[in-house]
C-alpha cells in the first residue's frame, strides 16, 4: 500500500475528519489510527485511515492540525477541510479547561451539546467588560448522538482503561486549606474548587477510571484561568462545564463554510481545572483520554451516524455514475442529430447530478443501499442488451428523449426523484425497444415504472 494519496481520491470519502490544534492532540489522534496514508493535493496535508465498527460499516477518517491556536486559525482550517474534503462530519478533538463540578474533573471528557461564544467583548472605562454570547444549539444530528450517548457507558468497550489510554492517571494532592498555594482566585471559589477535587479524588480512595460528560461549552479568544471571568460567565450560562479557544472559529466555518451545515462534535479531554494549578502530566494524559474516547465512539458507537454512505458504498455509487455515464452515452449513438445528442448529454449530467444527490442520503442500512444499487445496474444492463446501438425507430426515439425531458425537469428536486427519474430513462428505452411502434403502450409503461420505482424509494428510505 502506498503511503500517499491525492487528496482527490478520498474528496467525499471521508466520514470523519477530525480536526486538532496542538501537537500533542495530533499526536494522541494519531496513535490511534497507526495504519493511516498521507493525503496530499489539496489545501493541507491530511492523515487518512479506514477503520471498520463492531457494526460491520467502514469508515474513512481524516485528521489534520492548526499551526496555530485561537478562532481566526480554527476557522480558516476547517473552511480548508471542507473544501478538500467535503466530510460527512467534523471533530474537533483536544483538551479544555474545566468548571469545578462534583460530575466531572480531570482526566475525564467533555463533549459540547451548546456553544456559547464569548469572543466579542466591549472594554468601557470605569466598566466591567461586558460580553455579546454568540454560538448557538449544535447540529441536530450532534444532538441526536448526544442524547443518546449516556445509554451507552457500558458500550464503548474500555476505552478508559490505562491500556486504552496508554499512560497511568495522575495524582492529585487535594489541598487541605483554601490558602493552599494550588488554588487561587476568592475565597468562595476556592472551596468549590477543592469540594470538587475532593469528591473526585479521595484521599486514600480507589482512582476511578475517566468518564464522559455532555454539556455546554464555552469558547472565546482568551486562555481561562481566571475563576472571576468563569463566574461572570456563568451568569449568562449557568450550565457552562467546560472552556477552550477553538471551537468557535470551527462552529462557524461547519455552519457557512460549505453549501450545508456540518456537523460539529467537540470532544476535550480536562486537563485544568479553572481555580486548581494541576500537574503538567495532566496535559497529556487529557489529550489520549479524548483521543481514546474518539476512538471508541467510532468503532463501538451502534448507532447510525446519519453520514453520507462510507467508502465502501461510495465506491457502489462511484461504479454505478461511471456505468450510467458510459451508458447513456452508447444511446447517444442512437441520434444523428445535433439537438438530440445535447438532449441525452443533459440525461447524463442529470443522472450523475441526481446520484451525487443520493449519495448525501442516509441510507439506515447498508444491505438496502446493496440492493438498490444492484437493482439499477440489472436494469442498465437489461436496457442496454435490450436495444441494438444502431436502432432507428422513431418511437425509440420518441420515448427516450421523453424521458430525458421528464430527467432533466426533475434533477433539481429532491434525491429520491432524481434516482427515480434515472430509473425512468432506462424503463422508457427498455419500453420502446419491446413494443417499438407502440409508444402509447411505452409511455403507459414508462409511467408504470416511474410510480412502482417511487414506492420502492419510499420502502428503501423509510428509517
Amino acid at each position: 500500500m502506498p503511503d500517499t494519496i491525492q487528496i482527490r481520491d478520498i474528496r467525499r470519502r471521508v466520514d470523519f475528519a477530525v480536526i486538532t490544534i496542538r501537537p500533542d492532540e495530533f499526536k494522541a489522534v494519531l496513535d490511534r489510527f497507526p495504519d493511516r496514508r498521507t493525503a496530499g493535493g489539496g489545501r493541507q496535508l491530511y492523515e487518512y485511515a479506514t477503520i471498520t465498527s463492531t457494526s460491520g460499516r467502514q469508515y474513512g477518517v481524516a485528521v489534520v492540525r492548526s499551526l496555530e491556536q485561537g478562532q481566526t486559525s480554527a476557522q480558516s482550517l476547517t473552511r480548508d477541510v471542507i473544501d478538500d474534503l467535503d466530510p460527512g462530519w467534523l471533530i474537533l478533538a483536544g483538551i479544555a479547561g474545566a468548571a469545578p463540578d462534583h460530575g466531572f474533573s480531570l482526566g475525564d471528557v467533555c463533549l459540547a451539546s451548546r456553544l456559547h461564544d464569548f469572543s466579542i467583548t466591549a472594554a468601557i472605562e470605569g466598566k466591567q467588560p461586558t460580553y455579546e454570547q454568540t454560538g448557538g444549539p449544535m447540529h441536530r444530528d450532534v444532538e441526536r448522538l448526544l442524547r443518546w450517548l449516556p445509554a451507552a457507558r457500558d458500550r464503548l468497550g474500555s476505552w478508559n482503561t490505562e491500556e486504552a489510554i496508554g499512560r497511568s492517571k495522575p495524582r492529585v494532592g487535594v489541598p487541605k486549606r483554601v490558602d493552599s498555594r494550588l488554588l487561587y482566585g476568592p475565597n468562595e471559589a476556592k472551596e468549590k474548587v477543592r469540594d470538587s477535587l475532593a469528591r473526585h479524588f479521595p484521599s486514600g480512595g480507589k482512582v476511578r477510571p475517566p468518564l464522559f460528560h455532555v454539556g455546554p461549552g464555552a469558547t472565546s479568544g482568551t486562555l481561562v484561568k481566571d475563576t472571576t471571568l468563569l463566574k461572570r460567565w456563568h451568569e449568562s450560562a449557568r450550565h457552562l462545564t467546560h472552556v477552550e479557544m477553538e471551537a468557535g472559529g470551527t462552529y462557524d466555518a461547519a455552519r457557512h463554510g460549505g453549501d450545508r451545515e456540518y456537523p460539529l462534535l467537540c470532544v476535550r479531554g480536562i486537563s485544568d481545572v479553572i481555580g486548581f494549578e494541576r500537574d503538567p502530566a495532566w496535559i497529556e494524559y487529557a489529550c489520549h483520554s479524548a483521543a481514546s474516547f474518539l476512538h471508541a465512539l467510532l468503532v463501538h458507537a451502534p448507532v447510525d451516524w446519519n453520514v453520507p454512505d462510507s467508502a465502501v458504498t461510495r465506491n457502489a455509487w462511484a461504479a454505478l455514475q461511471e456505468r450510467l455515464t458510459e451508458d447513456v452515452s452508447e444511446i447517444a449513438e442512437w441520434s444523428q442529430e445535433r439537438t438530440e445528442v445535447e438532449k441525452v448529454v443533459l440525461a447524463v449530467r442529470a443522472v450523475r447530478h441526481g446520484l451525487d444527490k443520493v449519495s448525501a442520503k442516509r441510507f439506515h442500512d447498508p444491505e438496502n443501499l446493496k440492493t438498490f444499487v444492484d437493482l439499477l445496474e440489472e436494469l442498465v444492463s437489461r436496457c442496454i442488451d435490450r436495444i441494438p446501438r444502431q436502432a432507428r425507430n422513431e418511437d425509440v426515439k420518441r420515448a427516450l428523449l421523453a424521458a430525458v425531458d421528464r430527467l432533466r425537469d426533475l434533477s433539481y428536486s429532491k434525491a429520491g426523484i432524481c434516482v427515480t427519474a434515472a430509473l425512468t430513462i432506462i424503463m422508457a428505452a427498455f419500453s420502446a425497444r419491446t413494443w417499438e411502434s407502440h409508444a402509447g403502450v411505452a409511455l403507459a409503461s414508462t409511467l408504470l415504472g416511474l410510480a412502482s420505482a417511487v414506492a420502492f424509494l419510499l420502502l428503501l428510505l423509510r428509517k
